[in-house]
């Protein structure tokens, strides 16, 4: 079957699925809560996944045509169907994006890197902890995922390199794991390190909302346990034999070809520094984040550390418009009493799992890890079980940032190629020389063990503070 078939094909199958559930019975018993509406709501949301699943659009244009379809129906308003984009949470991203764009153009965050490098001994033990280390140091300041992949993955081939070791040796596949753990999941610890920890505290709530410091803390039993669990594994899978200390020439030549801070740098980084007290200290001071991730944005912009052209161009105004779309599922379900239908459909069937949180958090990791073999993206997977398990949160006590927590640290793995795009990002950059897929499948078991391993060290903590 060709591709443009597929697509037809895939195209047809959405509109036909979103026909037939609009056009649904509503049964007796949900004729209280649900409307027509609902299902037609709810059959565009189907419609939208289905050409997401199939590639008949992109995420992006999927989700825009189901507010569009909603709209166009009148079984969602306007101001419904697009709320996400005058809220707070999407500025808020297109702020730390801002931030995420400087740090790269800039040079700031190589030259952290290799900073962080030049610190500890030249042996495999050494850098790869030094990676680990460098990134749980840097993550926080640096909201774009892709950023760090594309800059540090490369990096990580050159120490590689200087220190001898052979393309996609074993000692080069446990620096690629190093980057991976320090840059990527451990930045899962931090609200500022990713784009789609924003996108999930705009799911919180009204009175259940989510600080810089609240993330921190209710996850620093996962970062520490869990990052921790993935070094000494990285030691032992892939420490060589001899780990004798080489010359630092490598990443001493490196700094000094980059010279001293030049101002942009020096302004990103104050930018970064103040960004980051500022949504620490947002409960004690009273100021949006939104509005200061928006302010360092506009001062960064406005100083030259990076242009018009950057400005369109590196900025991720698709992962921008499908996180605006797609987050207003959970204020649609909650207008059309869709998610009333939940607890009744799922309520008492649910219950022993939802009120007993040692059931609760290995299940969501394990539908977390099966569901990634279907829906790609890592926001998706997020969003939609967390927004499905909403309504029973509140029934029940839980708080629904437990759920979005421990799905989003099940969302990083790499099974299956496709579906991790920072994974794809670093094995691009580094040209596949540290490691092939098919020798770092390994590590993505490690990290699925290790994970949920993090996530129940967590609960005792949770139940403590009465998130559960």
């Amino acid at each position: 079957m060709t591709i443009k078939a597929k697509k037809l094909i895939g195209g047809i199958l959405g509109v036909v699925l979103a026909v037939a559930i609009s056009l649904c019975p509503i049964p007796e018993f949900l004729s209280e809560v649900l409307t027509r509406n609902s299902f037609i709501a709810l059959g565009c949301l189907v419609g939208a996944v289905v050409w997401m699943l199939l590639d008949v659009l992109p995420d992006y244009l999927a989700t825009t045509a189901m507010c569009v379809a909603w709209v166009v129906t009148g079984a969602v308003p306007l101001s419904t169907a697009f709320i996400t984009f005058s809220g707070s949470t999407w500025w808020l991203l297109f702020g730390a994006l801002c931030i995420g764009v400087a740090a790269s153009q800039s040079g700031l965050l190589k030259r952290m890197a290799l900073q962080m490098m030049n610190i500890f001994p030249a042996n495999f033990r050494g850098q790869s902890i030094a990676m680990v280390i460098s990134g749980i140091v840097i993550s926080p300041l640096i909201p774009s995922t892709a950023a760090k992949s594309a800059i540090v993955a490369p990096l990580a081939r050159n120490i590689s390199e200087s220190m001898g070791y052979e393309p996609c040796s074993k000692p080069a596949n446990g620096m690629f794991m190093s980057f991976y753990t320090g840059y990527v999941s451990a930045g899962m610890g931090f609200l500022s390190a990713s784009f789609i920890s924003y996108s999930l505290v705009g799911l919180m709530p009204e009175g259940q909302e989510i600080g810089w410091f609240d993330w921190f803390l209710y996850s620093l039993p996962w970062l520490v346990i869990a990052i921790l669990l993935m070094t000494i594994a990285i030691q032992i899978m892939y420490r060589p034999k001899n780990d004798q200390p080489v010359s630092k020439e490598s990443i001493i030549s490196q700094l000094k070809e980059m010279g001293p801070m030049t101002g942009k740098e020096k302004i990103t980084l104050a930018v970064m520094l103040v960004c980051l007290i500022l949504w620490m200290l947002e409960k004690t001071l009273g100021i949006s984040s939104a509005m200061v991730a928006v302010a360092g944005g506009l001062v960064l912009i406005g100083a030259g550390v990076f242009g018009r052209q950057e400005f369109r161009s590196k900025i991720a105004w698709d992962s921008m418009i499908f996180i605006g779309t797609f987050l207003c599922i959970s204020d649609v379900f909650a207008a059309l009493g869709i998610n009333d239908a939940v607890k009744i459909l799922l309520g008492d069937s649910l219950a022993p799992l939802i009120q007993n949180p040692w059931i609760l958090i290995p299940s969501l990791c394990l539908l977390t890890f099966v569901i990634r073999f279907v829906v790609v993206s890592w926001t998706a997977s997020a969003v939609l079980i967390t927004t499905i398990l909403l309504p029973l949160c509140s029934v029940y006590g839980v708080h629904p940032w437990i759920v979005a927590f421990t799905c989003y640290c099940s969302t990083n793995t790499w099974n299956v190629i496709y579906q991790n795009t920072p994974y794809i990002a670093a094995l691009v950059a580094t040209d596949n020389k540290l490691g092939t897929h098919n020798q770092l499948l390994p590590f993505s078991v490690v990290y699925m063990i290790t994970s949920t391993i993090g996530c129940m060290a967590c609960i005792p903590l949770w139940m403590l503070l009465g998130l559960c």
